[in-house]
């Protein structure tokens, strides 16, 4: 049976139910801090601190599809169970799921759960929105100018500070356009943290030389 098969609710109860089977432990991706990317273009992989095993733990992102289903996963496993007991082969602890993935756009998940978040979240949440962008520079997947993407970062930065869209009560017409050439941007929200404003400041800066590149804002 494929994926592509399942329905989303019939997906996750058939990949929930093969996990329980093979005794594969599922992380809350909330139990892992100071997440960096450290991998290059032939492995994507991260290093985050767990808080369960209190030591460092390496993540490497997965998408099942047709190619690579949930079931090659498991056979990977069950192979490398077989040799992880040596002191030299890294110990496979589970797997987790990104938190949001399935929340829709940024702004949407700013409109639902906005006054409920505490700055230690939104702190998180713009980590990972960065080390996205930083992921796809270092791997040379935009080919745009970066300092473009240096851009909306700042502009996605200071909406996760203010939990709504840019300019939300100004008309979309070119003259906004023009403004925001010469210079207009939002204004700073109260309450947020003094080196958070300096970085996405930082980010939307008329200058494009002037900006910081994405492993500076990381």
């Amino acid at each position: 049976m494929s994926l592509n098969s399942l329905n989303s609710t019939d997906q996750n109860g058939w990949i929930t139910d093969i996990l329980y089977k093979e005794n594969i432990i599922f992380h809350e991706f909330h139990t892992f801090d100071n997440m960096k990317y450290i991998g290059d273009a032939a492995a994507r992989v991260y290093i985050a601190t767990s808080r369960i095993y209190h030591q460092p733990i390496f993540l490497k992102p997965i998408i099942f599809n047709q190619s690579y289903t949930i079931q090659n996963f498991v056979n990977e496993v069950k192979q490398h169970r077989q040799v992880e007991l040596h002191e030299n082969i890294v110990h496979f602890y589970g797997i987790t799921k990104e938190e949001h993935a399935d929340s829709g756009t940024l702004g949407d998940f700013l409109k639902r759960s906005f006054k409920q978040l505490k700055w230690d979240v939104k702190l998180k949440f713009a980590k990972q929105l960065v080390s996205v962008v930083y992921c796809l520079h270092e791997n040379d997947i935009v080919h745009q100018n970066l300092k473009s993407d240096v851009y909306s970062v700042g502009i996605l930065l200071w909406q996760i500070s203010s939990g709504r869209i840019p300019f939300e009560f100004e008309l979309p017409d070119f003259s906004l356009v023009q403004s925001i050439i010469g210079g207009k941007r939002e204004i700073i929200i109260k309450g947020t943290l003094n080196k958070y404003i300096n970085i996405y400041t930082a980010c939307w800066v008329g200058n494009l030389g002037n900006r910081p590149n994405i492993q500076q804002v990381l």
